[in-house]
Order: structure tokens, then C-alpha cells, then sequence
């Protein structure tokens, strides 16, 4: 798995957890939707956007970027950041 597959598969995962789509979660970063689509489609979307992506999902870019068998990445994924498992 690549970087960008890492990429498509957590932000997929992180929106899912939360109740969220790609369109909305796009909007709230300030980030046009089909740019981001078509980016990363190609393979090369831009860091920038991809960091306001993680900073909306609650996450630091790098998580984004993490293996989804790492333990860090599985915890990041189920329990949003700022939340324990008692007060989710």
C-alpha cells in the first residue's frame, strides 16, 4: 500500500467513524471537493490540503499516513481525538 492508498483508506475510515462524507468534510477544511477527488485520483494531491483534511478529521497529517495494522492508527481511528473511550 502507497502513501496515497494510505491516505484515501484513513480519511475514508476517519469520515466513516465520524458520520461524515468526502463533500462535507472537504467543506469544512476549505477545500474544493473536486480538486481534492481529481488529486487525489492522480495520485498527487497537495500537502497543504491534505493537512487541512487532518486537521478537520481531528489528526495530525501524519496519521494519515500511518499502516492501518498499526495500534497508534487503529486508536486514533476509533476514538477521536481530544475523547477517551469513557466519554465517547
Amino acid at each position: 500500500m502507497d502513501a496515497i492508498d494510505r491516505i484515501r483508506r484513513n480519511v475514508r475510515v476517519l469520515m466513516a467513524f465520524r458520520g461524515s462524507n468526502l463533500s462535507q468534510t472537504c467543506r469544512d477544511a476549505g477545500v474544493d471537493p473536486r480538486e481534492f477527488i481529481s488529486a487525489m485520483a492522480n495520485g498527487n494531491p497537495s500537502i497543504a490540503k491534505v493537512e487541512k483534511l487532518a486537521g478537520v478529521l481531528g489528526i495530525d497529517v501524519s496519521e494519515l499516513l500511518a499502516p492501518p495494522e498499526e495500534p497508534a492508527h487503529r486508536e486514533t481511528c476509533l476514538i477521536p481525538k481530544g475523547k477517551t473511550e469513557d466519554s465517547s
